[in-house]
């Protein structure tokens, strides 16, 4: 589903209760994309950091990870305290989360 919402365009946030559920899914996600030839860029606003990876990026702070979405990067992770803030969720209408359908956000 994430790399279908990519192909069409869309950015897309992951959000999860653990850190470890949203890097599984993110690296999934890249995956899929990579079976199917898909150009995609991930960040995942982790906790502790990481060197970048093949298609996935650390941002150190919520401001980079935001500033990243919709540019270079399409599929950003980071837990409910980083997208309850109003600005990302102006700038992310709509959130994939480990579920069978995407759950719109409500401001």
């Amino acid at each position: 589903m994430i790399v279908e919402c990519v192909k069409r365009h869309q950015t897309v946030g992951i959000t999860a209760n653990s850190h470890k559920v949203i890097r599984n899914l993110i690296d999934e996600t890249i995956k899929v994309s990579d079976e199917r030839k898909v150009a995609l860029q991930c960040a995942h606003r982790a906790a502790e950091r990481e060197d970048p990876q093949h298609k996935l990026s650390f941002p150190k702070k919520n401001e980079e990870l935001l500033a990243a979405l919709g540019g270079l990067v399409q599929v950003g992770g980071a837990t409910a305290w980083v997208w309850s803030r109003p600005l990302v969720r102006a700038a992310m209408p709509f959130a994939a989360v480990p579920s069978d359908r995407p759950a719109p956000f409500r401001p």
